[in-house]
């Protein structure tokens, strides 16, 4: 392993994916489909048999002159709230990057040396 793995997490509204990663390799990735008690069981299996250090779940905004409804995106937000909340009550480190960091998302699987 290089690295502490993580679980990165993109949530939706019918289905959440979800993958385990170190800096080097994706380990595992899976998909949740239904509601708020699907992700709370589906994140615990996911999670357990690899212990992952940390998590990332995608944040949401709106940006002016999409085309995406501001409402749509309000709904998806309470998902990606939920799921963190989730994986901090399990007792990982949550990070919630916005949708453009998530989309350059190696800076969080690799993030800068301290």
């Amino acid at each position: 392993m290089d690295g502490p793995l993580t679980i990165g997490v993109d949530p939706d509204c019918d289905t959440t994916a979800w993958a385990i990663a170190d800096r080097k390799s994706i380990r595992a990735v899976g998909v949740i489909r239904g509601g708020l008690r699907e992700i709370v069981v589906g994140l615990e299996a996911a999670m357990s048999p690899w212990g992952p250090q940390r998590a990332v779940v995608e944040g949401q905004t709106i940006y002016p002159g999409s085309k995406v409804a501001p409402n749509d995106i309000v709904k998806l937000a309470r998902f990606a709230g939920f799921s963190a909340g989730i994986l901090a009550y399990l007792g990982m480190p949550v990070l919630i990057p916005m949708p453009f960091d998530w989309k350059a998302a190696q800076s969080f699987l690799n993030p800068p040396p301290k």
